[in-house]
Order: structure tokens, then sequence, then C-alpha cells
């Protein structure tokens, strides 16, 4: 079985591949899932992350080149000499283009959203590992008091001391757990990278 990362390789060689079609037709994208199953279309924004803002960057790139110089299809005749007219981009460029620019921009923020998302998840657990090293100093604190004096008052902050830290490891864990496992899960059902999380 294939990698992830070269199963990722192949379908990028096969988008750059059916992105290069001669003027005139359609363009049709492919990619491999990761169950190996072959998919086409001929929208871009119907592809899986990360595969559709590589294909929007290329297409991006490919219709802004056209448009700064554009070279008839070798295989096409010759286009007739033209007027005096000035040059314009093709019909539907720069609407073509506008569009990809904006689907890069979501994509851009969507990929934001995402790393503060994992970064406050990360955060949130770094803060509860540091409230309950302070609780855990605080409780053995009160147990050694507790045993030394024997006083009430320091079996009672003991105990108390004993809940808190109860409470900080549980949220600990669930902290944690989100981090680690739920929020992946949550990205993975989105359909976006793994690699947005770090």
């Amino acid at each position: 079985m294939l990698r992830p990362l070269a199963i990722s390789f192949i379908a990028i060689v096969l988008l750059i591949g059916f992105l290069c079609p001669s003027s005139g037709h359609a363009e049709v994208y492919k990619w491999i899932d990761k169950r190996g199953t072959v998919h086409y279309t001929d929208d871009p924004e119907q592809l899986p992350e990360p595969y559709r803002s590589q294909a929007l960057k290329e297409l991006g790139e490919r219709i802004k080149k056209q448009q700064e110089d554009p070279r008839p299809d070798p295989g096409a005749a010759a286009p007739p000499a033209p007027a005096a007219a000035p040059a314009t981009s093709a019909p539907g460029t720069q609407e073509q283009l506008q569009g990809l620019t904006d689907s890069l921009q979501r994509v851009e923020a969507a990929k934001r959203s995402w790393q503060q998302k994992a970064a406050l998840a990360r955060q949130n657990v770094t803060q509860l590992e540091q409230e309950c090293a302070k609780l855990r100093t605080k409780r053995d604190l009160a147990q050694r008091n507790s045993l030394n004096y024997a006083r009430p008052v320091d079996r009672a902050t003991a105990q108390q001391s004993e809940k808190d830290l109860e409470r900080c490891d549980k949220a600990l864990a669930e902290a944690r757990r989100y981090s680690t496992d739920e929020l992946p899960e949550q990205a993975r059902r989105q359909g976006i990278p793994p690699g947005w999380l770090r």
C-alpha cells in the first residue's frame, strides 16, 4: 500500500498534467483518494484539499501568464492579424482570475482558522499543565503540614487541595483528548489536511 505522501505526489503530478490542456477544451481534474478511488471533475472547487489550493494556484498563475503573454496554441491555425484595436484579455479571464483569487483567500482563511483552533487547544493544555503543577505543589505542602502539625485547618487545606488537583487533572485530561483526538477527528471529517493543525 502506498504511503499518503506518495499518493499525494502522484495526484499532484496527475493534476499538473491535467492542468495543461490545449485552449478551447474544458479542464478536467483527476485525483486519487486515500482508498485508491480515482475521481474526475471539471470544477476545481470540488477538489479536496490540498489538491484544490494547488490546482487553483496553478490555474491562477496560468491565467495571469496568458493575460501578460498570450501565445497561440501551436496546433491551432494562425489568427488573423489584429487591427489597430488595443489588446484585451480573453472573455471571462478576469472573472476566472477573480474567482480563483477569492477561492485561494477562502482556503487561506480556513487554514488560519484551523491553525488558530489547534494553537488555542495546545495553549489550553499548557496552561492546565502549569496550573496542575502548582496545585500539586500546594497539595504536597498541605499534606506535609497536616502530618507534621495535625491541626484541623491543615487537614481541611490538604483535603481541599486534593479536590482542586483532581478537578485540574480531569480538565487537563479533557483538554489533551480534545487537542490530540477530537480536533484532528473534526478536521479529518471536514477534509482538512493534518498539516493545518500544526
